[in-house]
Order: structure tokens, then sequence, then C-alpha cells
């Protein structure tokens, strides 16, 4: 990537500088919080730990390695060069990410400190990270290798751990039917998911009733789209019912479940709309419907029914009342019956 007087950069693998008199090698690994992002398997620091390990098993056998962990400050997992292999496999596997940020160019004097007890002719220094908003490029670097002037020239190597790109998955909109909800009665809840990836994904989703699992389909979401899946209902009891749709957690988890509370009816009510000029009394044609629905005049039946003036109800509430019984609706008025033929596309009964 750039070639200076001495000191050289590189971003391949070990060995390519290979010799028979082996190199003292120092691996520079990134604990800063920014490796603890999620990714498929893991996180971003075992990335970085594969990585290391990889480079470890194809050293020279008469290469001499160090490990220093570095964030804003840096941390020798050896206090000098060693060749046991296995030992230094199992103390990256051991390493555990800081709450620190990055701090590269402290890393690389810290590990050309460590150099200078080196035994072999080659020194050598492998940065393995994710390179997040670092002030970090080839012409850095090179200053940093020129201020080594007359020391032993020091080769650098970037490996950058790169994980894939991040699709979000979400959970775009859960509904339900507007009408009443019974007891006994089947509904659907109803729930849109997208993604903005550039390929197709199964997303496992889940719905929950009063904190247990009751349905878990699998969808295949298209590229960049949206997909709805219909989940059928069956109301146990009447009261509050608390519903979550969930989807295993991602990198951005706040959109990846949505609660719901649905609240479930014994009773059906029944709205009853006296007509304009009409009285209660013997002549009342509501009154023999009354007395159907409510024989016992208890208000604790099947049915719930009420009687309002067709002249003053309000048509924006009747969401929660699946039935509507009129007399004479041409005396309704065109804003009420506008209402009201919003309330029958939306399953209401009249």
């Amino acid at each position: 990537v750039l070639a200076v007087a001495r000191p050289m950069l590189h971003s391949g693998l070990p060995g390519v500088a290979g010799g028979g008199e082996g190199a003292s090698v120092v691996l520079l690994i990134d604990d800063s919080a920014s490796m603890q992002a999620e990714v498929s398997g893991g996180t971003v620091f075992d990335l970085a730990q594969r990585e290391a390990s990889e480079i470890v098993d194809a050293l020279d056998r008469n290469d001499e390695v160090a490990v220093i962990g570095f964030a804003s400050a840096s941390r020798p997992l050896f206090s000098e060069f060693i060749g046991n292999r296995e030992l230094v496999r199992t103390s990256i596997a051991d390493m555990t990410c800081t709450a620190e940020a990055t701090n590269y160019l402290a890393a690389f004097d810290a590990a050309r400190e460590f150099l200078s007890r080196g035994t072999r002719a080659r020194h050598e220094i492998y940065v393995i990270g994710d390179f997040q908003e670092v002030p970090l490029d080839s012409m850095e670097i090179a200053r940093w290798q020129e201020r080594q002037a007359g020391d032993t020239a020091v080769a650098v190597y970037l490996r950058p751990v790169e994980p894939e790109p991040f699709v979000n998955r979400q959970l775009a909109a859960v509904e339900r039917q507007v009408a009443l909800l019974l007891a006994g009665e089947t509904t659907e809840v109803h729930v849109d998911i997208d993604q903005d990836g550039r390929s197709e994904q199964a997303v496992p989703v889940f719905l929950d009733v009063e904190g247990v699992t009751i349905a878990e389909n699998e969808l295949v979401l298209p590229a960049g789209g949206m997909i709805r899946q219909d989940f059928p209902l069956t109301l146990p009891e009447s009261g509050d019912l608390g519903t979550t749709v969930r989807m295993r957690p991602d990198r951005y988890p706040l959109d990846d479940s949505m609660n719901a509370v649905l609240a479930v009816s014994e009773q059906v009510p029944v709205l009853m709309l006296r007509g304009i000029g009409q009285l209660p009394g013997e002549g009342d044609p509501l009154l023999f419907l009354l007395a159907a629905l409510d024989p016992e005049n208890s208000g604790a039946g099947r049915f719930a029914p009420r009687v309002e003036l067709a002249s003053g109800f309000d048509p924006a509430p009747l969401a929660g009342t699946p039935v509507v019984v009129m007399v004479n609706p041409d005396q309704l008025g065109a804003a009420r019956r506008a209402g009201l033929t919003d309330y029958i596309e939306g399953g209401g009964t009249v």
C-alpha cells in the first residue's frame, strides 16, 4: 500500500517476507467497545480472535510471538515473546472486550517497545480490529515508522475484520380488527415485517399471549420489501389480554417487538337508535327488541342494549359496538349516515 526507505506497510498474510531467521511478531488486537458489535454467530471481537488465531497458525516455526490487547490503553498478554503456539491461541481465546475508545498509535508504541526485546532479525506488527472512526491511514503509519529511524525496520500488517453489512429487520405494524372482541371467538392479529437487505431473509416471528408463546411462523422477507403475516387468535376469557409480537433481536432491538392489549368482552353491546319523533311507550318499536335482548332487564345477559336518540348520537366511538339497530335511518342526516357507512365498512353490523 505504501513504501518508504526502510519500513513497510502490508495488508496481506504473514510469511510474505519469510526466511530461515524467523521474526519477532507482535499481534495488536483491538479490544475496544466498538468490537462488541453483534454479527452473525457472535461479535466483531469474536471475528478478531479467530483472525488472530489464523495468523498464529500461519507463522513460521522460527517466529516468536507476543500479543497485546489495546483500546485507550495497551495490555500485553505475556511479559516476553514465546514460541508456544497452543498457549498463544488459548490466551487469545480468553481475551475480553473493554468499554474504552481506541488509540492505535499508542498501541504501535507499546508494540515497538515490546519489539525492542525481540531476538529475531525481522520485526513485524499485525493490527487486528474494526478500524472504526479512527484517523488511521497509510500516511499516519508511515509517519510513525519514520520516527523509528535508526532502529530495526518494522513491517506493519493491517488485518481489518469486516462483518457483513447490518441488515435491519423490523416489525412495521401490528393490527387487529376494529370490531368488539368477544370471549370464545377467533380474531386475527395482522403483522407487517420488512427489511432493508438486498436478498431474501428467513425470519422467525412469534406471538406471545400473557407471556406464553402460542404461535411461531418463519417468514421469508423479500429483498428490500415487506410481508404480512396473520396470526389467528382464539380469545379465551374476558378482560384485558396482553399480546406481544416479536422477532429474535438483532443489533437494533427496539423495532423487533411490539405489544398490544386486546380488550375482550363477555357481552355484545347493541346500540338502538330511537328515530326522530318516536317516544317510549306501548307503541315503541324498540320495546319488544329490548325485552328480547335483555329479558330480565338486568344488564348482565349476553347482550347489553342501550338506547340513544338518533338526532344526538355520535358515530365516532362505534368501533366497540358490533351491532346498531335504528328506525328511519333517512332522518339521521348526511354526516351521521357517513359515519355509519364507515362503521359498516370497518366490520360493524346495522
